[in-house]
C-alpha cells in the first residue's frame, strides 16, 4: 500500500468510527438520542450528495449489496474496511442511507398507529375511563417513543388517578421531546400540588409564563389553586394535630359526627346535633376536621336529616 493509499485509508477509517458511533446511537433505547442520530445521518447523506453534484462526479451507488445488515454492526463494518482498503465510501453511505430510509418509512407507519391510539385514549379520557386511556397512550408510546402529546395526555390521566409520581415522570419525558412544552409544565405543577410540593409547583407554573407570557390568566389560575391547596393542607394538619392532642373542640366535633351517624333516631335528636355542630365549626381548623373525617358524607347519607 502506497503512502497516499495509507493516508486515504486512515481518513476513511476515522469516518468509519464516526459512522459506527452514529449507527449505535440510531439503535439507542433513548428516543431523543435516536431522533438526533437520525437527523445527523440525514445531514451527512445530504451533504455528501450536494458535494457530488457540485463537483459533477457523483458516484452511482451499487444497490446490490451482499449484506445489508453490516451497516448496523459497527465492529463488523470496521473490520471489513480494514481487510478491504479499497472499500468505497459510497458503500458505507449507502448502508446508512438505506437504514435512514427504512427507519423513516417505519416511523411514518408507527406515527399513524400512534395517532390512532392517541385518539382512542382521548375518547376514553372524555368518558372518565382513565385506566383505559393510560393503556391506549402507553401502546401509542410503544410505537413512537418521542411523541410529546402522548406523554402529556398520559400524565393528565395519571393525575386523575392520583398517580402523581408517574405523571411527573411523563412530564419529564415530554420536556425531553420539547423543552418548551407548556402542557408538560402545567401537569408537572399539578402533580407537585398533589404531592404537596407547592414550591416546585409554583416553579413549574412560572416556567409556563416564561415560555409564553400570553398564558398569564391560566398561570394565575394555577397559582391560586396551589395557594388554596397549601392553605387547605395546613388546616388539615392542624386539625389532625389538635384531635390527636385531645383538644376539646376537635374531640367534640368528632364525637358529634359519630352521634349523627347513628341511624333511626328521632328528628329532634339530629336537629340538636346539627345546631351544636354548626356552632363548633366556624373556625377554619374545625371546618378542615369536619371535612377530613367525612362530615359531609355523614350528613348527606342520613335519610332523616335529608328530610
Amino acid at each position: 500500500m502506497s503512502r497516499e493509499q495509507e493516508k486515504d485509508l486512515n481518513v476513511f477509517l476515522k469516518q468509519v468510527d464516526k459512522v459506527s458511533e452514529l449507527v449505535q446511537r440510531l439503535n439507542s433505547d433513548d428516543a431523543v438520542i435516536r431522533e438526533e442520530a437520525l437527523n445527523e445521518a440525514d445531514r451527512i447523506i445530504s451533504a455528501t450528495n450536494d458535494n457530488d453534484e457540485v463537483e459533477g462526479t457523483r458516484t452511482k451507488v451499487n444497490r446490490t449489496l451482499t449484506n445489508t445488515n453490516v451497516g448496523l454492526q459497527g465492529n463488523a463494518l470496521y473490520q471489513d474496511v480494514q481487510e478491504n482498503p479499497n472499500t468505497s465510501q459510497d458503500y458505507l453511505l449507502a448502508l446508512l442511507e438505506k437504514d435512514a430510509r427504512d427507519r423513516a418509512k417505519k416511523r411514518k407507519e408507527n406515527k399513524k398507529l400512534a395517532n390512532a391510539l392517541k385518539r382512542a385514549g382521548n375518547e376514553a379520557f372524555a368518558k372518565e375511563d382513565y385506566e383505559l386511556a393510560i393503556k391506549y397512550y402507553t401502546e401509542g408510546l410503544e410505537k413512537i417513543r418521542d411523541m410529546q402529546s402522548l406523554y402529556t395526555n398520559r400524565a393528565q390521566a395519571y393525575i386523575k388517578l392520583d398517580k402523581y409520581e408517574e405523571a411527573l415522570n411523563d412530564c419529564k419525558w415530554a420536556l425531553k421531546c420539547n423543552e418548551k412544552c407548556i402542557k408538560a409544565y402545567a401537569h408537572m405543577g399539578r402533580a407537585n400540588v398533589g404531592l404537596r410540593n407547592y414550591t416546585k409547583a409554583r416553579h413549574c407554573y412560572g416556567k409556563m409564563l416564561e415560555i409564553d407570557p400570553k398564558c398569564k390568566d391560566i398561570f394565575k389560575e394555577y397559582m391560586d389553586q396551589a395557594d388554596v391547596a397549601e392553605r387547605t393542607a395546613l388546616h388539615d394538619e392542624k386539625a389532625w394535630r389538635e384531635l390527636h392532642q385531645g383538644e376539646e373542640t376537635a374531640c367534640t366535633v368528632k364525637e358529634l359526627l359519630q352521634k349523627l351517624a347513628a341511624p333511626s333516631q328521632l328528628p329532634i335528636y339530629y336537629a340538636g346535633g346539627i345546631r351544636l355542630l354548626t356552632s363548633l365549626i366556624e373556625d377554619c381548623t374545625e371546618q378542615a376536621l369536619f371535612r377530613t373525617i367525612n362530615g359531609f358524607s355523614i350528613i348527606c347519607d342520613n335519610v332523616i336529616i335529608q328530610r
